[in-house]
């Protein structure tokens, strides 16, 4: 009894008055948001009704019964409901389709969603037959986070907490950047990925460790040599993961979306993987660096303005011509390649779901040509100082520029812009 749902919106979905607009908030008004078409069935992109989810909740909780009909075997909903993988036995984990929860010892599975303009939850008590799908038609979590936990407040009896005593364990070796593991590997997604999700870990005392992630920070203590609980709640549990030789190489942890929580892996990033140098550094001064030879030909113009009135004027030791050509060259190509690529994404929005964009693909050609030019940038800087062509800031600048150019290869490289095949 579910004759609406589908995954197959139909072309007048956008018009028809039995589909909900999604909104999203823009200060104190909400602007209508088109229909997102989502091709990743059947984990997401189900249109239908609460009603008729109702009648899906019905069915789980009865073990497959509905209305008076076997509709699933109870071995199947079973099946369905139960772990199918965790990241550690004490951790919540994922069954197939639902991620475990835990009220204060009230055991639940949930599916949350989002996407254009609408959020919503699906949270199950099979043990209690108590189940809840509230569904909001904006972007924003917040309503349906409130209702979800006054909801289980209300309903869902808690379980009193098994009591342990904290442990000593070395908090340095635990501190750090991790980057949510849910991304493409190996792509350029590794550096969107940094940016998306990431979480910070320190040391607030000689037993609490601060981890700030989604905007929130939460405090820790060690009940295991890698088993940390929050302070404020002890349901929340943060696993950290080592390896043979007893370094820290990930986190296990629950995101929090909508009342809810999600299984979330991190993995430790190294120091020079973190946002802060990939950002303030290889995103930031280095394309600065490199597009400053842009610069030249307007302090060229200067010094011969400056030699019409003195003849002399670093006449005696100019870096030589085919340095210019060089380094100019070089930072045009920096400078179309980011802000081509800047522009491209910008341009390619959401569509970026079903595919890289030909321009992107397009634009990937010009670290090559980057490439090919650094040996000549780099025999060029030893030239000029064996030669000692040019005044000594000159020297140092274009020796300096050469350096930024290698290094702005090798962060393309590192995050795969470079010899990634699409």
């Amino acid at each position: 009894e579910m004759h609406t749902s589908t995954y197959d919106l139909p072309a007048s979905a956008e018009e028809n008055p039995a589909y909900a607009k999604g909104y999203r908030k823009s200060g104190e008004h909400f602007i209508a948001q088109p229909m997102f078409y989502t091709h990743v069935k059947p984990a997401g992109g189900l249109a239908a009704s609460v009603a008729e989810i109702s009648h899906l909740v019905l069915l789980l909780l009865h073990s497959g019964l509905y209305d008076g009909r076997q509709i699933l075997q109870r071995e199947s909903v079973e099946l369905l409901l139960a772990r199918q993988f965790s990241d550690h036995p004490q951790l919540r984990g994922y069954t197939l389709g639902f991620e475990e929860q835990n009220f204060g010892g009230a055991l639940a599975v949930s599916k949350g969603g989002q996407t254009l303009g609408f959020v919503s939850v699906l949270l199950l008590f099979p043990q209690q037959r108590l189940g809840l799908f509230v569904t909001s038609n904006t972007s924003l979590d917040d309503f349906v986070e409130s209702f979800v936990q006054a909801f289980v407040r209300t309903f869902a009896a808690p379980v009193a907490a098994k009591h342990e005593e904290v442990v000593a364990t070395n908090l340095a070796r635990f501190t750090g950047v991790y980057r949510n593991s849910r991304y493409n590997h190996h792509t350029v997604e590794d550096l969107i990925a940094l940016f998306r999700d990431h979480a910070r870990v320190w040391s607030v005392a000689e037993d609490t460790l601060a981890v700030f992630a989604n905007g929130v920070t939460r405090h820790y203590l060690p009940f295991a040599p890698t088993r940390f609980k929050s302070v404020d709640d002890p349901s929340n549990e943060v696993m950290f993961k080592e390896n043979g030789g007893g370094e820290i190489t990930g986190l296990y942890r629950s995101a929090y979306f909508a009342g809810i929580s999600v299984p979330t892996t991190y993995e430790k990033v190294a120091w020079h993987s973190t946002p802060e140098l990939a950002n303030e550094f290889f995103l930031s001064f280095l394309p600065a660096y490199l597009m400053s030879y842009l610069l030249f030909p307007l302090l060229l113009g200067a010094v011969f303005l400056l030699r019409l009135f003195k003849k002399d004027f670093l006449q005696h030791k100019p870096l030589p011509r085919w340095a210019h050509v060089l380094g100019l060259l070089s930072a045009a190509l920096a400078t179309l390649y980011g802000f081509g690529y800047i522009a491209k994404l910008n341009q390619a929005g959401a569509t970026l779901v079903f595919g890289v964009p030909a321009g992107l693909r397009a634009l990937n050609l010009i670290p090559f040509m980057l490439i090919a030019l650094l040996p000549f940038l780099c025999y060029g800087a030893v030239k000029i100082w064996r030669e000692r062509r040019g005044q000594l800031l000159t020297r140092i600048y274009f020796s300096g520029f050469a350096l930024a150019a290698l290094v702005f290869v090798g962060f393309l490289y590192q995050w795969h812009f470079v010899g990634y095949r699409y």
